[in-house]
């Protein structure tokens, strides 16, 4: 919808205030949380509270954010494989031990 659009604009724009970007970063719509974690003005601490997103394409997006400190990029990296590495085993049941 048009306020969907409106809000993923703003959040993308490099002119938002950090103070609209903090407060958007919790909008429910997974698309505004994405332009925001790759907008340029994102400060780290609303970076640090989008790593712990529910989506990983958010959080994803956090770690190519040149705002990003190198921890928090290692830290979001290290999750994303992990998760990777989850849904592999569950996709390849030779790799499973086998059930008793």
């Amino acid at each position: 919808d048009s306020t969907e659009e409106v809000r993923k604009a703003v959040a993308n724009n490099p002119n938002t205030a950090q103070d609209i970007l903090e407060y958007m970063s919790r909008d429910l719509i997974e698309g505004v949380r994405q332009a925001i974690a790759t907008n340029s003005n994102t400060p780290l601490n609303i970076l640090i509270l989008l790593s712990r997103d529910i989506s990983s394409s958010v959080r994803y997006r956090v770690a190519f954010n040149s705002n990003s400190s190198d921890q928090l990029v290692d830290e979001i990296i290290n999750e994303l494989a992990a998760d990777e590495a989850l849904v592999a085993l569950m996709y390849i049941p030779a790799a499973l031990p086998p059930r008793v």
